[in-house]
This record gives C-alpha cells, sequence and structure tokens, in this order.
C-alpha cells in the first residue's frame, strides 16, 4: 500500500527530494470510472493512475489492465461547506481491476489532510472481501532489499513494520523478516508511505526500495526515496549483487539475513506435439514445422503466455516457419494475453523482413491495440532502434502522427527510448515535434536515454518552443538516469537553454548543482565548458562545490571556481 498527498505545490517543483513511497507510473487521461466512487474527478484521475502502476508492479507480465468496478465499502463522515456536501474523514472504497481476464480488488484508503488535500492508500483486497485477523500458524516471509544506487547511497533510511522499527536499510543490502500472516503495514519513518500487505501463511513477499527520479504531469522531475512490491523474478535477479544487513543494523529479533528460497520451475509450454511445434517454430525448423502440423498439431495452440506459433516465429524472425504457418492458415490476427500480435511482435524485436511479409499478407499496420494505451504498432517498432523495420511501416501507410490515448505519438515512445536514427526518420517523414501529450509534454521532454547530438538537434529545431521548454529539458538532461547525455546537454544550451538556469527548485538551484548533487560527473563538465557559473549559490548561500556528492565533483568544482 502507498500513500501519495495529492498538493498542486507539489507539480511547480522540479526536484524535491523526500523520503516516499512512490511507484514508477505513465501518466493516463482522465476517464470515466465505472460503478461508485466519491472522489473528485482529479482524485480518481490519480487514483487511477497510481493504481495502474500498482497493478502494473506487481504482474508486469500483463500489459492489458483496466477499472471494471467501484464500491465504497466504509463511508465517511459528511460536513457541508459553502453548498457542498464533502468527507469530513477518511473512507474505504474497493476498486476492482481486470488484469488480462482476471479481476483483482484493491482497496484504497482515502484521508483528508489539514492542507486540503488527500492521502491515498492502496492495498490488495483479501479473498472474500474481509481483511482476515493476525492468526497462528505458518509465518510469512517479507524479503526487504535496496539495489546498490549512486543517488542517495549515503542515506540508510529506516524501516518499520506497524510502527515498530525493522532496521535501517543501507545501499546494495537486504534483510527478511518473519510476520504473522494477516495485515500488516510496513513503512519508512513513523506514519510515512504505508504499503499494506495481507500476508498469507507460508507466502513469500519482496519489498524493492531506492532513489530515483519521477515525473511530475508536467514533465519535471523530482526525486524520491520509494518502496513496491516485486514479483519473485524480479527480485531474484538482484539479490545477487546484494549484501546482507549487518546485526547492528538490525533492530528487531524478526529481523533475520535468511536469502530468498530459490526453487525454480520450467515455463508451462504445450506438451507433446503441440510442444514440439512451438520449439521448432521458434528455432526456425521450417520442415520439422510441416511435419507437425501434417500429423495434426493445432497452430492455433497458445504457451503460457497466450503466444502462438505463428506470434513465437515472428518474433524470432523466423521468416520461412512464418510463410509456413500462414500458408496454413495461421491466424494473422491473433493475440496473446498481453495483446501482441504477428505483426507487432515482429516490430517490436526489429525483425524487418517479417514484418514486410505481413503487411504484404493484409495486415493492417493501423490497427490499434488492446492494451490501455491502443499503441499502433508503430510505437512499438520506433522503440526498438529499429531503422528498417520503421520504414516499412511508413512505406505502407502507418500514420506517422497518431495518438494513443494519453495522446502519445511514436516520436515521444522513440525520444523516450533513446532511439536517435529512428528519431531522425519519423521526423523525416512528417512527425510532428510540436505535439503535446494529455499532460502538455513535448516530444522534447520526453528525452529518456541518450539521444546522439544530431538527433537531439533536429528535435530541438523541429519543436516550437519556450525558452523555459529548453530550461526545463536541460535540468531533465542534467538529472536523467543513466547513462549520462552530455550531447543532449550540449544540444540544449547551444539552441538557447539558459546554462544557469535556477528556475527549477524552490531553493533556486542552479543547473550545475543539481548534476553535481546527483553525481553526474561527465555533465558536470560539460557544463562546465559551456560556461556554466560554478561560483552561483541557492537561496541557502550553497553552491555547487557544496551540493556535490563525490569528492572527484567536488574538486572538479573547486578546480573550476579557482580558474575564473
Amino acid at each position: 500500500m502507498r500513500r501519495r498527498r495529492i498538493c498542486q505545490a507539489m507539480s511547480e517543483i522540479l526536484v524535491v527530494v523526500l523520503a516516499s513511497f512512490h511507484l514508477a507510473l505513465s501518466p493516463v487521461a482522465a476517464a470515466q470510472v465505472p460503478g461508485e466512487t466519491l472522489g473528485s474527478e482529479q482524485l480518481k484521475k490519480d487514483t487511477t493512475e497510481m493504481l495502474l502502476g500498482m497493478d502494473r508492479a506487481m504482474a508486469p507480465e500483463c500489459q492489458q489492465r483496466s477499472v471494471v468496478k467501484t464500491e465504497v465499502i466504509k463511508p465517511p463522515a459528511l460536513t457541508k461547506s459553502r453548498g457542498e456536501v464533502r468527507p469530513a474523514g477518511p473512507w474505504q472504497e474497493r476498486w476492482y481491476m481486470d488484469r488480462c481476464g482476471k479481476v483483482v480488488a484493491w482497496d484504497v484508503q482515502y484521508t483528508p489532510s489539514p492542507d486540503g488535500g488527500t492521502d491515498i492508500a492502496f492495498g490488495l483486497a483479501p479473498e472474500g472481501g474481509t481483511p482476515p485477523p493476525n492468526q497462528t500458524g505458518s509465518k510469512a516471509i517479507v524479503h526487504v532489499y535496496r539495489p546498490w544506487n549512486f543517488l542517495g547511497g549515503g542515506g540508510s533510511p529506516v524501516i518499520y513494520c506497524d510502527d515498530k522499527e525493522l532496521a535501517e536499510l543501507h545501499n546494495g543490502r537486504f534483510f527478511t523478516v518473519e510476520l504473522e500472516p494477516g495485515r500488516h503495514t510496513i513503512h519508512q519513518k513513523k506514519g510515512r508511505g504505508p504499503i499494506s500487505l495481507v500476508l498469507s501463511p507460508g507466502g513469500e513477499y519482496f519489498l524493492k526500495f531506492t532513489y530515483v527520479s519521477r515525473e511530475t504531469p508536467r514533465g519535471l522531475a523530482e526525486v524520491r526515496f520509494e518502496g513496491w512490491l516485486v514479483n519473485r523474478e524480479m527480485a531474484l535477479s538482484e539479490f545477487d549483487k546484494l549484501k546482507p544487513m549487518a546485526a547492528k543494523d538490525t533492530l528487531d529479533d524478526r529481523v533475520s539475513t535468511a536469502e530468498p528460497t530459490r526453487q525454480t520451475s520450467a515455463p508451462a509450454t504445450p506438451k507433446g506435439v503441440a510442444g514440439e511445434l512451438f520449439q521448432a517454430a521458434e528455432s526456425g525448423d521450417a520442415a520439422r514445422v510441416e511435419e507437425l502440423i501434417t500429423a495434426g498439431a493445432n497452430m492455433e495452440a497458445d504457451d503460457e503466455y497466450g503466444r502462438t506459433p505463428l506470434i513465437v516465429s515472428a518474433l524470432n524472425g523466423r521468416l520461412e516457419v512464418v510463410k509456413l504457418l500462414v500458408a496454413k492458415g495461421a491466424s494473422l490476427h491473433a493475440r496473446n494475453k498481453n495483446g501482441m500480435t504477428p505483426l507487432s511482435g515482429a516490430a517490436g524485436h526489429g525483425q524487418a523482413e517479417v514484418v514486410k511479409f505481413l503487411i504484404e499478407q493484409g495486415v493492417d499496420v493501423n490497427e490499434p491495440g488492446t492494451g490501455p494505451t491502443d499503441e499502433t504498432v508503430l510505437f512499438t517498432a520506433a522503440a526498438s532502434g529499429s531503422v528498417a523495420t520503421v520504414d516499412a511501416l511508413l512505406r505502407n501507410g502507418a500514420q506517422v502522427n497518431f495518438r494513443s490515448r494519453q495522446g502519445q505519438t511514436a516520436l515521444m515512445r522513440a525520444a523516450l527510448n533513446g532511439a536517435s536514427e529512428n528519431v531522425l526518420q519519423l521526423l523525416e517523414h512528417g512527425a510532428d515535434a510540436n505535439i503535446k501529450d494529455d499532460n502538455g509534454k513535448l516530444a522534447l521532454l520526453y528525452v529518456g536515454k541518450c539521444l546522439s547530438l544530431k538527433a537531439a538537434q533536429e528535435l530541438i529545431t523541429r519543436t516550437t518552443h519556450t525558452v523555459k521548454d529548453l530550461d526545463e529539458a536541460l535540468a531533465m538532461a542534467a538529472i536523467g538516469p543513466p547513462p549520462e547525455c552530455p550531447d543532449t546537454v550540449k544540444a540544449l544550451v547551444q539552441s538557447g537553454a539558459e546554462v544557469n538556469w535556477q528556475g527549477g527548485t524552490p531553493s533556486g538551484d542552479t543547473v550545475l548543482m543539481l548534476a553535481a548533487m546527483w553525481g553526474k560527473g561527465e555533465i558536470v563538465r560539460t557544463l562546465l565548458s559551456l560556461q556554466a557559473n560554478p561560483a552561483l549559490k541557492n537561496s541557502a548561500g550553497k553552491t555547487a562545490a557544496d551540493a556535490a556528492s563525490t569528492n572527484e565533483i567536488r574538486k572538479l568544482i573547486k578546480e573550476a571556481v579557482a580558474k575564473r
């Protein structure tokens, strides 16, 4: 369960360092929420955004989910203010999520806050609808871990369970806690950002914490200490790089350094003739595929992910098998559980020749996807980095400026994934860099992974922007996720961004201060080479050297000050 204070002031802040739970979310457009809910339109939108993201983290293998029903299960006390009836206290609702055909219930707790906002907390609703009391028997195991991260590496927040201290969580460490089955709340600092879990007897759960940057609805950035539930596969992939907490840092006798169980099971694939068909389709053995079909293998059988043999062969680029299956009558429009088709699977994996063949068979390149964003295949291809695949789609009528339900375009997706050649390619074919998504965000502000200097310059040139747009993009590039992108910083400054901009934070931090704070050594060097002033101070009287998170960066900045 997580909590977020809905406060308009937060959207005005570029970088805010907070200890709070937060989940990686994609903005969603406002939509009608089915059923009964007492929240305002903004509250409904915020709840939907966070709930979709929370459910995505719980089941990342599913890409199709939507809210199908809501109901109030604990109504609030009401008060009348200025002629309006409003909640005067907390209330609880149950939101039902369709997750790839399975309906999952989430409990949502709303609590009005003194500042006029509303705190929102989430938890998976227990089977049967009523939270079970804590019960004796086989205990549940919760593994709490923090991957090593340069950002915030020196801080060691204390993790609590039901308001009792468990342990200090150091960078790159983990600990394990045994808890009685039932409902428990785990949080960082008393009363802040609770994650509510209903634990089953003998169950094993994984909570991941880290400092990361996220974007506000305006496309700006903020830094938070985040915690969220992750699945076993994701957690185990990170545990080999972790060390256990030292005994001196544990604060509760329920805490240990026991590692998670490692039992594995093979993926559930069809057995017998159908299973052999999938293996042959994946490996590209066309002769064996034909033998198996002749022997009666079902071409429309699906594996554990809902993929047919045609989808499997398409995404693996097995053109001869694809041609054979199509000739034998395999469905060109089959979809797996996440909405993947043979065409989208091939496009997402850069299989240009397969894409061309499927288009020749009459597959519609502009058919919207069935996921929550309804993106076309061009979005998937633009993120893949495959120039040939994007070219095949564009030459066959793909709508270059198609907008998803969130108002996003393929150009935004290419910029977000650092697909420089695809950015240039889309612009050349008429992609409109001035389209804004439903949150007013340009493709220029979608730059996530590094674009080449040429792609960044071209994107800036094609955008009708304000100086503030460039300044905000510069600040985001300076603190963005690795790898560092000095070419993007250089392109923005050369195009008019203010290298000494101080408008991104309430304390007036410069872009150089932000880069130094985040340990971005290459960005610091680039900014200094572009004449960033290392002697400027923020409203607290601090300089970039004071903000530096490493001695190396601090030394670099002090040397620049001495040369001025």
